[in-house]
């Protein structure tokens, strides 16, 4: 557009040339033609599009800038981020190995325990079950109580049958036959014995004394009962028979005198009832020799005191020769099989349980 006034005009300078108003206004009348304003609007439109693009350019280089910037930071962010989840993995992975460790120490602790527990059990029953043996074995050596000793061996096998322990059954076996060789060995019934002892004591009254010497006048009743003698011959022969009465010549082998007062009788008996409380006594207390020699003792006394053909007497010798045959001390049952397989049985478990708790020890110490 200023190109085309140009035209209008070539020959002649803007200075040159004297302005007339009608040029004035014909150039007035030129400058604001439809053209111009079109023109202007053109160049309007340009500057503002111009404006708009330079503007929509600068807007797109700060977005592309800002969203360059953004992108920078969230490549930042995102490396940090990885290296961040490459820690938590690195670090995941040490819990995990130091959960997994810690579990398997656990795993060992809780076995080592339950091991522990196990044999702390098993050695309380057998040192028990130790106990009772160790009670039936001191009771049948030193006692006739045979009920006693069978009820200490049961109860040993009672607490023995709770363990499950392979090597219990020998120990059991032990036991079972020890069992059965206590109540299968002969008992001495004490209380029988005390009364058949009793019995006898009550007998020793009722026996008759020895009548030993004929007293004179029961040898000469029967010479003046034979009527009276006929002849001096029968005369002499009855004083010669007188005077063998007045000096008599006994040879004496059992001591005893031939007139025994009341008194003495009494003694007698009473000392035959003191060596059958002796027996009593002896019996009590389990004593063989003293027993035995009480016995003995009555029956010397009882030979030569009483009267041997009196039924009273040979009753009573025959009750004390059978009280004699009893033996106090019979052959008693030998337990002395299982309470070594048992200590046999609690010193191995005692060497093996100071292994089973070290490795425990020696993971507590790392």
């Amino acid at each position: 557009m200023t190109k085309h006034r140009d035209d209008a005009h070539p020959s002649l300078p803007s200075e040159a040339r004297p302005e007339r108003p009608e040029a004035k206004s014909e150039s007035r009348r030129l400058h604001w033609s439809p053209l111009s304003f079109a023109a202007l609007g053109v160049a309007a439109l340009s500057l503002i599009l111009a404006w708009y693009a330079l503007s929509e350019s600068r807007q797109f280089n700060e977005e592309k800038q800002r969203l360059q910037t953004a992108f920078e930071t969230l490549s930042q962010e995102q490396q940090s981020h990885v290296q961040q989840l490459n820690q938590l993995q690195q670090q995941l992975k040490s819990a995990q190995t130091r959960l997994q460790e810690r579990l398997t120490e656990l795993n060992t602790h809780v076995n080592t325990a339950m091991a522990q527990r196990l044999y702390q059990k098993q050695d309380w029953v057998l040192l028990k079950a130790r106990y009772y043996l160790e009670l039936a074995q001191i009771n049948a050596h030193w006692t006739d109580n045979q009920a006693t000793t069978a009820a200490l061996l049961q109860q040993a096998d009672e607490l023995l049958k709770t363990l499950s322990d392979q090597r219990i059954y020998e120990i059991r076996q032990a036991i079972a036959k020890e069992i059965a060789d206590v109540k299968s060995s002969p008992t001495l019934d004490i209380a029988g014995l005390m009364s058949q002892l009793d019995a006898a004591q009550s007998l020793v009254s009722k026996l008759p004394i020895k009548q030993s010497i004929s007293s004179p006048s029961a040898n000469t009743l029967p010479a003046a009962q034979q009527g009276t003698p006929s002849a001096w011959r029968e005369r002499l022969r009855e004083s010669l028979n007188l005077l063998e009465k007045l000096v008599v010549v006994r040879h004496q082998t059992d001591d005893i005198r031939p007139i025994l007062s009341p008194l003495h009788q009494a003694l007698l008996r009473e000392s035959i009832r003191m060596n059958l409380q002796e027996a009593q006594w002896a019996l009590l207390q389990n004593n063989e020799q003293v027993y035995q020699q009480s016995l003995a003792q009555a029956l010397k006394d009882i030979h030569r005191t009483f009267e041997k053909k009196a039924p009273a007497t040979q009753s009573l010798v025959n009750e004390l020769h059978a009280l004699k045959q009893t033996a106090l001390n019979p052959a008693r049952p030998v337990i002395g099989q299982s309470l070594p397989l048992l200590n046999q049985l609690i010193e191995s478990n005692t060497a093996a349980t100071p292994s089973a708790a070290q490795p425990a020890s020696t993971q507590e110490d790392n």
